[in-house]
């Protein structure tokens, strides 16, 4: 009986029939456009010897010449400087991928025994994703209280999308809703709560891009209060200061008795007197919701007096008798050209 299968597997191995085969470990490859793959195999038993091997490619309307080796390798027209064909074992790579290059390939292994070794591979190339970017719909805003639609803008293919806050699977809540496809995600309104980072990610069967956006709603201003002293002494220096809660920052404008005087959140006097007592407004405006909120501070000025005297100051003095000696002078002048003028009449 062993005799028997002895000469079996003799017979077998003389023909080259014996468990001569190409073994393939995956038969159906992804590429990406751009990218690079390899269409992996090999030939059992490892040690057969291989005369010829040739790799065609067939799109469906006929098989094309890829890459072939008997005495020298030689690439197919089309693919000129973009295959390698590995003689040890057989496998094809390929590079500078391109949708076109979609489709079934072919190899063929001729052993120096006459034996022909076939197999198939199916090959897919995709379009990568490109580019992923989050942002609000044009338009508009992160105002709190306010609806705000995010984005996810793909460049690509895409089959679905995935979202994050704060690196958690975002789920929809009473405010928050996506869209059939995920493309978008609406806040309805949005609340404060809302704020932190989203993540968008894109998926195909070939890759995966993700991109963020930083989602910080504006709000205020709130309630403005303006701090500083109530009264000052004249001559004395006085600092106010105005404040409310605001995102983005507010400007800050103050008015003196309805007119404006200062733009900025601190309003300094270097030095007191009466005509600074009065009203100071300070409005605060945010320029993103287009919101103000103000508040009104009296200051008083105390200390104020004019000083009084019942004598006379020294230039007083000298003022009263210089006018004194003027207008004494003036009336004898006066006199004198009176009584020139009689004399002179009494002469006719």
């Amino acid at each position: 009986m062993e005799t028997r299968y002895l000469a079996l597997l003799c017979l077998l191995a003389a023909t080259g029939s014996y468990a001569q085969k190409v073994l393939v470990p995956n038969k159906r490859v992804t590429g990406v456009v751009g990218g690079s793959v390899v269409l992996k195999v090999s030939v059992e038993p490892p040690e057969t010897q291989k005369a010829a091997i040739s790799w065609a490619f067939n799109s469906g309307s006929g098989l094309q010449d890829v890459i072939g080796f008997a005495d020298e390798i030689n690439e197919g027209d089309e693919y000129q400087g973009r295959v390698s064909l590995n003689i040890s074992t057989g496998s094809l790579e390929l590079r500078q991928l391109t949708l076109n290059d979609s489709g079934s390939y072919d190899i063929t292994i001729v052993t120096k025994k006459g034996m022909t070794l076939p197999a198939e591979i199916e090959l897919k190339v995709y379009e990568a994703i490109s580019d992923v970017s989050v942002k609000p719909t044009t338009g508009m805003q992160p105002i709190m209280n306010e609806n705000l639609t995010l984005v996810c803008n793909v460049k690509g293919p895409v089959d679905f999308r995935q979202w994050q806050k704060n690196s958690s699977p975002l789920i929809p809540t009473v405010n928050v809703t996506f869209s059939r496809d995920n493309s978008t995600v609406s806040f309805f309104p949005l609340q404060l709560s809302d704020q932190g980072i989203y993540e968008c990610t894109a998926f195909n069967i070939a890759s995966n891009r993700t991109a963020a956006y930083k989602l910080l709603p504006s709000y205020g201003p709130e309630k403005a209060v303006i701090t500083g002293p109530d009264a000052v002494n004249a001559t004395s220096s006085l600092k106010l200061t105005c404040f409310a809660v605001s995102v983005p920052e507010c400007t800050y404008t103050w008015h003196f008795n309805g007119l404006e005087v200062y733009r900025g959140s601190e309003y300094i006097i270097s030095r007191a007197s009466s005509a600074h007592g009065g009203n100071y407004t300070c409005v605060a405006h945010n320029g993103v919701t287009m919101k103000s909120a103000s508040v009104v501070k009296q200051l008083t000025v105390t200390g104020v007096h004019v000083e009084k005297s019942d004598s006379l100051n020294n230039g007083q003095i000298a003022g009263i008798v210089i006018a004194s000696v003027i207008g004494a002078g003036l009336v004898t002048a006066a006199l004198c050209f009176v009584l020139k003028k009689k004399g002179t009449n009494g002469t006719y």
